[in-house]
């Protein structure tokens, strides 16, 4: 890898960077902190969503790098694109990950020389350090207290607006999408059972030991004999690790299946609950007050909500996601499912209360309910913890850090 000369440190020199952006919820605030610290940020957009390849990407980035001398490029989640175009311009790549898994990792690409990534879940990083993968470091995110307090601030005449007061807010969709179905359809009704009850054992068990210990069984061997995978160019994901994602998806449906049955069920009779989703159905609708944008309304439900429900994916196996760190960071009082990072870092200082299972929620809901002083104070605590500890300026800083020492 090419050295890199910059002093990040040293006052009056500036970064010259270029990030891509290709429709992700954190890119205005991480090229605002970028900024904000003196460096330049050039973006550049396609909107791509969640795929492996598209060569368009490199070839974007490439024309670009011709133009202008940078000292590095940049994207939040990793794309082998911009990577392959890092790897010909010999300019390193810097990326961050938020999503666990984040099955872009999973191609030949992730083991460039080229490559410095940050990411937010501990555990991965350990498999991916496990798998050979350089220059690869944990880094949780962090919620832009700047931006934020400013934004809270100035709208608190619309704290009380219905729209984004709540008694219980839960902000999420039902992941309708994650319908499986059809890749499992071919395995016999024994094994199909079985998974259904590995699902309903997990949903059930905080963290994700049973299917990590599933995923490296026998069982987990004799289902992949039915399962044929399609090979995709220059991956190096398993097949157990493809049943991983798949067995993954399936939980985080039945999880919010359920979670979703409980905020419509007797809770909505006896509090003011109010889901923001782009689900749709009719108990949902009942209590459903549509998509609050990512940007600025979802802060406000943070803040003019009693009470904060997260429900962290399964495939994020220890780290604190980033609607608990908003939630935090807006002054909200989190109640949330358990991850290891969050259970030692955030329960540990007082910052946010944990649920076991739905039933554990549903007390918990109606003692925090009950006590007003005590969820405010764990609420204020959480929002100074948090901003003493994860705020995105701090956390920007710790990664220039550490690109500026390898």
């Amino acid at each position: 890898m090419s050295s890199i000369l910059i002093k990040f440190s040293s006052k009056g020199i500036t970064v010259e960077i270029l990030y891509f952006d290709w429709g992700e919820i954190v890119v205005a605030d991480v090229c605002e902190v970028l900024r904000r610290k003196g460096h330049s940020v050039t973006v550049i957009h396609e909107d791509i969503g969640y795929i492996v390849k598209n060569p368009i990407i490199q070839k974007k980035l490439e024309e670009q790098l011709d133009k202008k001398k940078y000292d590095f490029v940049m994207s939040c989640n990793f794309l082998p694109d911009i990577a392959k175009a890092a790897f010909v311009k010999e300019i390193c790549y810097i990326s961050w990950i938020y999503d666990c898994p984040c099955n872009t990792m999973y191609t030949e690409m992730i083991r460039s020389p080229y490559n410095i990534i940050f990411d937010f879940d501990l555990d991965e990083v350990k498999k991916f350090k496990k798998l050979g993968v350089k220059n690869i470091y944990h880094l949780p995110y962090g919620h832009n207290f700047k931006r934020v307090d400013k934004l809270i601030e100035d709208n608190k005449g619309n704290l009380e607006n219905p729209l984004y007061k709540n008694d219980i807010a839960f902000l999420g969709s039902m992941y309708e999408k994650y319908d499986v179905s059809e890749k499992l359809s071919v395995i016999p009704p024994y094994y199909s059972g079985y998974l259904k009850g590995l699902v309903r054992a997990q949903h059930d068990t905080p963290g994700g030991e049973i299917i990590d210990k599933f995923i490296n069984s026998n069982k987990a061997d004799e289902i992949l004999e039915y399962i044929k995978f399609t090979s995709m160019d220059e991956a190096i994901a398993t097949n157990k690790d493809l049943l991983y994602f798949i067995i993954s998806k399936q939980i985080d449906a039945y999880d919010r299946m359920n979670l979703f049955t409980f905020l419509t069920g007797d809770i909505s009779k006896m509090y003011n609950v109010g889901i923001y989703s782009t689900s749709t159905g009719k108990r949902i609708d009942k209590v459903n007050k549509g998509v609050a944008n990512a940007y600025s309304e979802q802060y406000l439900v943070y803040r003019a909500s009693k009470i904060n429900i997260n429900w962290t994916v399964r495939g994020i196996t220890s780290a604190i996601n980033l609607r608990s760190l908003n939630v935090l960071g807006s002054g909200g009082f989190l109640l949330t499912n358990y991850s290891h990072e969050a259970y030692n870092e955030l329960v540990a200082n007082g910052c946010c209360v944990m649920f076991t299972d739905l039933d554990d929620l549903k007390e918990k809901c109606i003692y925090y309910m009950e006590h007003d002083e005590q969820r405010k104070k764990i609420a204020k605590r959480g929002y100074e913890y948090c901003k003493k500890n994860y705020s995105l300026d701090l956390m920007i800083g710790k990664m220039l850090d550490i690109i500026e020492k390898i």
